[in-house]
């Protein structure tokens, strides 16, 4: 374990300054292995049950040495030691039912099944939804049900899309609510649909059958308005409707949009209502669904853009974009105005982090937390170019933690945005490490 200060850092980071400290531990490290059994790169974030047992997927590895896994952490009562446990491993094989290649988290409902989707794999190789149900104890093996497959890859007339890359979503998740197992679940595809540029889609449970339908069809034109390539999924707000983010397309120079998706009368597609055209001064390219906060406000990141110099590239050299932001979407009336929280820096290893892919985590009180995959300031990395960081926006940013910055880096680095439990604790995942012989890891940070 590592205790890392604080960073409290200016608007535009002219300097950061120590504030206080969280603790690390590293709860499980994934083997970087050929056919490493327990998995490696874990790309999702996790869910936690009741009991407070984390749950989560790894994107390769496992028994097949290619396809992934779905995982548990069980805590001791004191909860200072975990115990990992893979509880499905996905298939290779070509066309296999169950999936494979979970890079999304999972959603759990109040009976302790998990749902996820699977990128590949499935009856048509275009990924699937399936649903992992529970043993009647602990020993007794997991169980799974594919609830959809997708279309294959390439067929872009199928109105059903391929390779899902987001976790689900349902109503009262944003509320932090478990499923309860019968309501609509919602998702997205990054590819595919009737237009070819990916689709929102819902599945709706009917005596005892799973059913799929597109509502919405992203076009495919680079250009085209109402975006393209929805990988982060989609928040259910608390008015029934849809609120997501797409990387690319749009009219700003295919940097990404916000959008709101509306239900019409009568049962048929549903209506989009862009949000946010983003541009590069203010953040481009939002690789994950917003946060809604109690006032219907929308908070995210996107993963290029905001200000300074060009972002480094992985060998650390200047690249053609900028590194990323946390923005505000506040509601007034019907219209959305955004406001920049944060500008992510543009060193190579920069102190604030640069460059987020997920989204981001509001707490009881309004503070938001999030991940940056790069950066950092430890200086310890292959490139230099940094491990990422967990950060805190409340009025200020903050970062909690830099990751890879122990001499043998064997807290991981690359962070997915982290979950919290009602102590305050985060739990989170990260997909990589410069130590050749971890390939991801689970982190808890703990106040």
């Amino acid at each position: 374990m590592l205790a890392r200060s604080i960073l409290t850092c200016g608007a535009l980071l002219a300097l950061c300054v120590p504030a206080s400290a969280y603790t690390q531990h590293t709860l499980h490290s994934f083997c970087s292995e050929a056919n490493c059994a327990d998995g490696k790169f874990p790309n999702g974030g996790l869910v936690q049950d009741a009991a407070g047992n984390l749950f989560g997927t790894a994107s390769a590895g496992g028994a097949s040495g290619t396809a992934g896994v779905a995982f548990e952490l069980v805590a001791n009562e004191a909860h200072t030691a975990w115990t990992y446990k893979v509880i499905h491993d996905f298939c290779s094989a070509d066309a296999c039912s169950d999936g494979a290649g979970p890079v999304s988290g999972v959603i759990i409902d109040t009976a302790g099944n998990l749902y996820g989707t699977a990128l590949g794999g499935g009856a048509n190789n275009g990924g699937v939804v399936y649903k992992l149900s529970p043993g009647a104890t602990q020993s007794d093996p997991w169980t799974i049900a594919t609830l959809h497959d997708f279309c294959a890859p390439g067929d872009n007339g199928c109105a059903d899309g391929y390779q899902p890359a987001a976790s689900l979503s349902y109503a009262g998740a944003a509320t932090g609510a478990p499923y309860d197992g019968a309501a609509t679940l919602y998702g997205t595809t990054s590819n595919g649909g009737a237009h070819g540029g990916g689709n929102v889609y819902a599945l709706t449970l009917k005596h005892g059958v799973w059913s799929e339908k597109p509502l919405y069809q992203f076009c495919a034109v680079a250009h085209c308005a109402d975006g393209i390539d929805a990988q982060g999924g989609v928040t259910v707000g608390g008015d029934g409707k849809l609120y997501g983010t797409t990387f690319e397309g749009g009219a700003e120079r295919s940097h990404g949009i916000a959008f709101q998706l509306t239900r019409q009368r009568g049962g048929g597609l549903w209506r989009e209502r862009i949000l946010q055209q983003f541009v590069p001064k203010d953040g481009i390219n939002p690789a994950a669904a917003p946060a809604l906060d109690a006032a219907g406000d929308l908070l995210g990141t996107t993963y290029y853009g905001g200000m300074g110099a060009q972002c480094p590239d992985k060998h650390g050299l200047p690249g053609s974009k900028k590194c990323g932001a946390v923005y505000k979407l506040t509601r007034a009336g019907n219209r959305y105005s955004e406001t920049v929280l944060h500008r992510f820096c543009s060193d190579a290893d920069c102190a604030d982090g640069r460059n987020p892919n997920s989204g981001v985590l509001l707490d009881a009180d309004g503070n938001l937390f999030g991940a940056a995959t790069a950066g950092g300031g430890g200086h310890n990395r292959v490139g230099d170019i940094g491990g990422g960081v967990v950060y805190e926006f409340s009025d200020t940013y903050h970062v909690l933690y830099d990751f890879c910055s122990e001499s043998n880096c064997a807290d991981g680095s690359a962070p997915a945005a982290p979950i919290m439990d009602a102590s305050g604790n985060l739990f989170g995942t990260t997909n990589g490490s410069s130590q050749a012989s971890i390939a991801g890891t689970v982190y808890e940070l703990t106040p």
